[in-house]
């Protein structure tokens, strides 16, 4: 089955707005916009290539949110599944899944995998998340160390689940 994406990395706008304990980070391109909460003390790191809500006191425990463009309605499932059976592998030395399951984010269904991985010697347990909003197909990884994730996992959990989005209007 053939699909053409095109990649976008969250390399356009960013806003953000204060709250109490956490903030609104609203990030826009030419054709979507979307809003995530950043927790309280974590940052944001932006270079034009990669986008991600880490928190510094931590090594590697962050968020990193990916999004294509898709031209036609994708079939969740199989892409899901392609992810589990050769991207994931491919990326991630010592692939092990924890576990998997649906949930819903912005209205929409979304796919996740729990797993171990090894990054730089160490170990690492992962969350990712799939799902498609407005043309867009969303991949969502939140990372930490093994012995960090118990920690973070609230954080990252929470991270992923607030993303709202929206198709810009051109006028």
């Amino acid at each position: 089955m053939k699909k053409l994406f095109f990649a976008a990395l969250l390399l356009f706008g960013m806003t953000s707005f204060s709250s109490f304990a956490q903030s609104e980070i609203t990030v826009s391109d030419p054709d979507i916009e979307f809003r995530i909460t950043k927790p309280n003390g974590w940052k944001i790191y932006d270079d034009e290539l990669y986008y991600l809500i880490y928190k510094p006191s931590l090594k590697n425990a962050y968020v990193s949110i990916t999004y294509f463009e898709v031209t036609e309605r994708t079939d969740l499932e199989e892409d899901f599944k392609f992810a589990l059976a050769y991207l994931l592998p491919r990326n991630n030395e010592g692939y092990k899944v924890v576990g998997t399951g649906d949930e819903i984010i912005d209205g929409e269904k979304a796919k996740w995998v729990k797993y171990h991985s090894k990054f730089q010697e160490a170990d690492q347990l992962n969350v990712y998340f799939m799902f498609e909003k407005n043309n867009q197909l969303f991949k969502i990884l939140g990372t930490a160390a093994n012995s960090d994730f118990e920690s973070v996992e609230e954080d990252l959990l929470e991270t992923i689940k607030s993303l709202k989005s929206k198709k810009i209007q051109l006028d």
